[in-house]
Formats: C-alpha cells, sequence, structure tokens
C-alpha cells in the first residue's frame, strides 16, 4: 500500500471521531483547561506584577489535557 492510500484510509478511518457532533460535546472540557490555564497565567503574574510565560509550552500542555481528558470522558 502506497503512503498516501494508507494516508486516506487512516483519515477515513479517524474522521468520525472529529466530526461536529464529537467536538460539541468536548465544549465543557475546552471551557474547564481554557480555565485552569488563564488561572495559573494569572497566578505567575500575581506572583511579580508581570510574568513571561512560555504560552506555546504551556498550550501544548492544555492540549494533552484536552485529550486525556475528552479520551477519558467517552
Amino acid at each position: 500500500m502506497f503512503a498516501d492510500e494508507q494516508h486516506k484510509r487512516q483519515r477515513r478511518i479517524m474522521t468520525p471521531a472529529f466530526g461536529n457532533a464529537q467536538l460539541r460535546e468536548l465544549t465543557d472540557v475546552f471551557v474547564d483547561i481554557a480555565a485552569e490555564l488563564r488561572d495559573v497565567w494569572r497566578a505567575k503574574s500575581a506572583e511579580s506584577g508581570t510574568a513571561h510565560i512560555d504560552a506555546l509550552s504551556w498550550l501544548s500542555k492544555a492540549t494533552l489535557d484536552i485529550i486525556g481528558r475528552g479520551g477519558m470522558s467517552s
């Protein structure tokens, strides 16, 4: 099987898991984790009045949290 055929097959298999209805079910997870991230960033800035935040690192952690919580709630 060629790589492009394999990719098409994998997409066909995975696509139903990422439809609008499935993502709507995760809205509460997205909102909860976004609020937690906001609180962490707010606390870091309150420590000194300002803060240097590595947003990419924190957003990567939030993404993993969303995947974990979303997968466990199904």
